[in-house]
């Protein structure tokens, strides 16, 4: 186990992702964003950016983008949620879900529930911390339940992803049990990180994670919350990571791995 992550045993991650969002939300933040743009080359262009520019680096991290500045594939089953890249995917083997190399972990355990019989597919999708932060819908769909499942904050990049065991299913995170305009389930898995911690879901205002005391929660929206294909979901408040599974009845995934991807790019195309 590399340094690095030996030493992250030591933080108090929570705690820190709470003060790290405290900063973003600060006017003091500010002054980091032109730096903060210059050092990872942001394409603001394609970004819906206030008069006067952005008052805090959270609301930098959490731009919109403006109308048609992603195309969301009109034919595709299923589509990318976020810009990011498609680190791991494929078939799901036993209720087992490949991390990375040599390091598997249980699609039940992570999902909170057993997601019951059938073949089903997943695809991981990391967003860096330089990526846009919304999530959107892999498909026209309805949202019948949310489960909040609390746990530790790691980092989600790929040093941690190789070296923490069972790494998306330890951290916190926030499960989404959605059922397809074709009739199969897919669900939609926002994993929380350290600093980024917070999760916001664009059709419950209510909720927010990394909220300091956030219990196992679980709600059943009645009725379901109907979705178009490429509609926000929600979003992180810096980089993380999205985990999708969806019954294999609705497609194989396709998409090519280690590839960058963009909200609304075809997977089972």
């Amino acid at each position: 186990m590399s340094f690095l992550i030996s030493g992250l045993h030591l933080v108090p991650k929570n705690a820190v992702s709470r003060m790290a969002g405290r900063f973003s939300r600060s006017n003091v933040s500010k002054a980091i964003i032109p730096w903060f743009v210059r050092r990872y080359r942001l394409n603001l262009d394609e970004a819906v950016v206030p008069e006067g520019g952005f008052e805090t680096l959270h609301d930098l991290f959490t731009r919109a983008l403006k109308p048609g500045a992603r195309v969301i594939d009109p034919v595709a089953n299923l589509v990318s949620p976020a810009d990011s890249v498609l680190a791991q995917g494929g078939a799901v083997e036993s209720d087992r879900i490949v991390q990375a190399k040599g390091r598997t972990y249980s699609l039940a355990e992570m999902l909170g529930e057993d997601p019951g019989p059938g073949a089903w597919q997943f695809g991981t999708f990391y967003l860096a911390p330089t990526d846009y932060h919304r999530v959107h819908s892999p498909a026209d769909l309805e949202v019948l339940e949310r489960r909040s499942v609390p746990g530790a904050l790691w980092p989600v990049n790929p040093v941690s992803v190789a070296e923490v065991d069972q790494l998306f299913c330890v951290n916190e995170r926030v499960v989404l049990k959605c059922r397809h305009a074709q009739g199969g389930i897919v669900y939609v898995v926002f994993v929380g990180a350290t600093i980024v911690g917070g999760i916001r879901l664009a059709f419950d205002k209510d909720y927010g994670s990394n909220q300091g005391g956030q219990n196992n929660e679980h709600r059943v929206y009645d009725p379901p919350i109907p979705m178009a294909k490429g509609q926000e979901l929600g979003h992180f408040e810096l980089g993380s990571t999205v985990v999708l599974a969806w019954e294999s009845t609705l497609g194989e995934l396709k998409a090519p791995l280690a590839d960058a991807i963009q909200v609304g790019d075809a997977l089972d195309a």
